[in-house]
């Protein structure tokens, strides 16, 4: 992970401001700004017998609130493949989901076809 300088860091009221402006984001808009800000924390380890990269990522998880479990699925929330779609296309949902047939995670996303945000690969949606 890069080093941050202290104060290279935002004021109390620059996060507020943030806040203020993230919050009139639509879901999709915010995955993808996260998406946008998060690669720089990618963090990796390579060698000869093995390799990962650890991700930030935004997931989904189904919750029963009345039993207090977890229903067991997962989702990576993936962003829309700009070969198919261009930039800064606008969708309202997440409702699509899928795996993704390279890595094997669970995926989510407002687009029919989408990045895999762990492993980069096409995926398509249902």
């Amino acid at each position: 992970m890069k080093s941050v300088d202290l104060r290279d860091r935002a004021s109390v009221q620059e996060l507020e401001e943030i806040r203020t402006k993230l919050e009139k984001l639509t879901e999709p808009q915010l995955v993808e700004l996260f998406f946008q800000v998060a690669n720089r924390f990618t963090v990796g380890s390579f060698s000869e017998t093995s390799s990962f990269e650890d991700k930030p990522v935004v997931a989904y998880s189904s919750y029963d609130f009345q039993d207090g479990k977890h229903e067991g699925t997962l989702s990576v929330a993936c962003v829309h493949d700009p070969d198919v779609y261009g930039l800064g296309m606008e969708f309202d949902v997440f409702c699509q989901s899928g795996t993704c047939s390279n890595c094997g995670v669970s995926v989510i996303s407002y687009a029919k076809k989408m990045i895999c945000r762990l492993c980069g690969s096409k995926v398509y949606g249902t």
